[in-house]
């Protein structure tokens, strides 16, 4: 798809004009302009969901034109309210098959004065993203060719350019996670981040590590879990370093890479078998994030890091009850094969300490399903001992329009993962103190090493 910025448009299938007082400031072809006045006569709705669509003649063809509202600034939710009802006026161009769209962008002046306008240029890709590939005929649903921002303004071409990084980024980790178990092995994944990363060269190091380097490494208890897998899809551990940063610190990115999870011996019900191929989306995030980043060529030093396996069940399973010793020294008893996330980021972390050299850390997880539970699923729920990290985030969503909400590392609770029989349990049976979110989350922040750690538990949004 080519998305541009310009001054002036003559034809599109659709044209989308965002209000924000009622006024058509924008000139538009003839016929689309006498009925958006008539359309305004009744006043759009401040809420972003008011979108009247209507099609029309112009100049021998048949075009759409989307009036809608988007909110006013006032708080940080605006941008959220403003990215939703963008999206909501494509989706509705997309189901009329419109190949090209002309966004009017002048008609909301201040939209380009707040840090929304580099996001909006993302949503045509966002909108228009179908996973179909197994499909007998592929995708045959309508899909954008070009999607042009009219405006006046000038200086947007940095914008424009971020927007393409992140929102091929996302794409492609949309790809990553929509794949089934069968098709995304963890060999599958390893190799699929090593063609990603591999258009930028020598501005990327990477190192794919197999079994006998993984148990070389020691990370016995990331091996635990892989333990019940076939022999066919042993575990993988990848490692991609990017240094642009001089003397900056190194920033870990930290994925969960469970490429499918039955749960083990502590097997999920059958309805909650059904999409755990996605329980590698902490790993589809952190590799995508890292290559949007190298593309910008961000003054960072960055290092991915996901332990890719399978958690199954054969006769090699581990079982709870176990000791599992970790790759830092100290030892967990294993109570809930299902908490395994828990355990193959342990090693993650302390690998990325002891092997990458990382000063800050970043977790990306679906770590619990109590987190829907907490927030709903449209959250993020996000945890961290460091305020600057915090702030990081919460400017972070802002920026990015997504949702999240800071749960406390709250060190009553933290009691609760002793072991009578190890250094830590990893579940708490019948789990009397509920916080299950927050359990996990201090339970990885002990193989931080004191350093500042961010934690998030995408859960509630994988998908």
């Amino acid at each position: 798809m080519n998305v541009s910025v310009v001054r002036s448009v003559d034809k599109a299938d659709a044209w989308l004009v965002p209000f924000q007082d009622g006024e058509l400031r924008v000139g538009l072809p003839g016929p689309l302009a006498e009925a958006a006045k008539l359309a305004l006569k009744t006043p759009l709705k401040a809420d972003g969901k008011d979108i009247r669509v209507m099609t029309l003649p112009v100049e021998g063809r048949l075009a759409h034109l989307a009036l809608f509202s988007v909110p006013g600034w006032g708080s940080p939710k605006d941008s959220r309210r403003v990215f939703l009802a963008f999206a909501g006026a494509l989706r509705q161009c997309r189901r009329l098959k419109a190949a090209s769209l002309a966004v009017m962008l002048d008609n909301a002046p201040s939209l380009l004065d707040g840090d929304i306008a580099g996001k909006l240029f993302e949503i045509p890709a966002l909108v228009d993203y179908r996973f179909r590939k197994y499909k007998k005929d592929g995708d045959e649903s309508p899909h954008f060719e070009s999607a042009a921002f009219v405006t006046a303004r000038e200086g947007l071409s940095s914008l424009l350019a971020e927007a393409e990084a992140c929102a091929g980024a996302t794409l492609a980790a949309r790809d990553l996670v929509n794949e089934p178990a069968c098709f995304l092995t963890p060999q599958d994944f390893s190799r699929r981040a090593l063609e990603m990363a591999a258009p930028f060269g020598s501005s990327v190091e990477a190192r794919v590590y197999g079994l006998q380097e993984i148990r070389e490494l020691g990370m016995d208890c990331f091996l635990a879990v892989a333990k019940g897998a076939r022999s066919a899809t042993p575990p993988t551990l990848t490692a991609l370093r990017y240094r642009g940063g001089g003397d900056k610190p190194v920033i870990a990115l930290i994925g969960k890479g469970i490429c499918y999870d039955s749960g083990g011996y502590s097997i999920k019900t059958s309805a909650g078998m059904k999409t755990m191929f996605d329980d590698m989306g902490g790993g589809a995030a952190v590799v995508a994030a890292f290559c949007a980043a190298v593309r910008m060529k961000l003054p960072l030093n960055v290092t991915a890091v996901v332990a890719a396996c399978e958690n199954k069940i054969s006769e090699d399973s581990y079982v709870p009850g176990d000791i599992l010793r970790t790759l830092s020294g100290r030892t967990v008893e294993m109570l809930n094969s299902d908490a395994e996330g828990r355990l193959a980021l342990a090693d993650s972390l302390t690998y990325a300490i002891r092997h990458e050299g990382a000063d800050i850390l970043v977790d990306i997880a679906t770590l619990t399903g109590a987190a829907k539970t907490a927030v709903g699923n449209r959250t993020a729920p996000v945890m961290s001992g460091d305020e600057g990290l915090m702030e990081a985030i919460r400017r972070a969503a802002e920026l990015s329009c997504e949702k999240v909400w800071p749960l406390d590392c709250d060190e009553e609770l933290r009691q609760n993962l002793d072991s009578e029989n190890a250094d830590l349990r990893n579940s708490v049976a019948g789990n009397p103190a509920g916080a299950g979110t927050i359990l996990g989350g201090l339970f990885i922040r002990e193989f931080a090493e004191g350093k500042p750690w961010l934690h998030i538990d995408m859960a509630p949004v994988a998908y």
